[in-house]
Formats: C-alpha cells, structure tokens, sequence
C-alpha cells in the first residue's frame, strides 16, 4: 500500500494542494462495513473534512465553543454529505461530533502536524516514512482515539 503524503504549491492567486491516498483499488478490497445505525463512523469519518478548521483553531489558540457552520466551504459540503444520510442536511450534533474528534485527533499529534506542515512549507511535498498502521497507531487495536477516548 502507498503511505499517505501530500503535496503544496504557492502561485500568485493562492495556493492549492493534493493528498495522496491509497488507490481506490485498495478500498474495493476491503470488507463492505456494517450497517452505521448509530451515525458514528458517518461523523467521525466526516472529522476528517473538519480537520482544517479545527487546526487553525489550535493554531490560533481559539477554544471551540460550538459547531461551526460554513455551508460554502467545500470541507463543510462534503462532510455534510456523509453526515446526510443518517441524520439529514446541517445536523449541528453530527457536525459538532465530527470537529470534537478533528479537534481531539490534531491536539493529541499537533507536534506531527506541525513537523508535516514545515515539511510542506519547505519543500512543497510530504510523504509518510511509515507504514499506514505506523501512522495511526494512537488508534490501537480499538478503532479508538488512544489520546482523547473518543470512538
């Protein structure tokens, strides 16, 4: 499996960025998941589309104080898509749930973060070193975030 990078490039009207993640053949492998009646893989899986607010939140040393609605943001559109399904468009719980677990997962690895954020300041790209269960291994064996106790 690829490890996960990312890459940056600066230009006079912006900056833009890819991520690099497993080919979607690796995904077709994988087990089809049980039924999410509860809407917690939903949020926590969204938390991934809130990870960027969340860390100019902790950059910025601002606490969060609620869910934070950016409807015309593309981040927020997409995790309103995965939340959708179980608990219909806007839902501020699923969305409240969804930046906890971004706010949680980024406070616990902020040192990573910031070291994979030089990295793309300085050169324009990064690549993990280690294997995908290197890089998650505040998960552990649970599917838990080790650091917070969420999950």
């Amino acid at each position: 499996m690829v490890p996960p990078g990312a890459s940056i490039t600066s230009g006079p009207t912006g900056s833009c960025g890819e991520a690099i993640w497993p080919s979607r053949e690796f995904f077709a492998e994988l087990a089809e998941p049980p039924p999410d009646e509860s809407g917690i893989l939903a949020a926590t899986a969204a938390s991934v589309f809130h990870a960027g607010v969340a860390a100019e939140l902790i950059l910025a040393g601002v606490p969060w104080a609620g869910p934070i609605r950016y409807p015309h943001a593309t981040d927020y559109q997409r995790a309103d898509e995965m939340l959708q399904p179980v608990f219909g468009r806007h839902a501020s719980g699923a969305h409240a749930y969804a930046q906890r677990v971004a706010l949680c997962v980024l406070a616990a690895r902020w040192g990573e973060v910031e070291a994979i954020a030089g990295e793309l300041v300085r050169t324009g790209r990064w690549k993990a070193e280690a294997p995908m269960a290197e890089v998650c291994r505040k998960y552990g064996e649970t599917g838990r975030c080790l650091a917070c106790a969420v999950g």
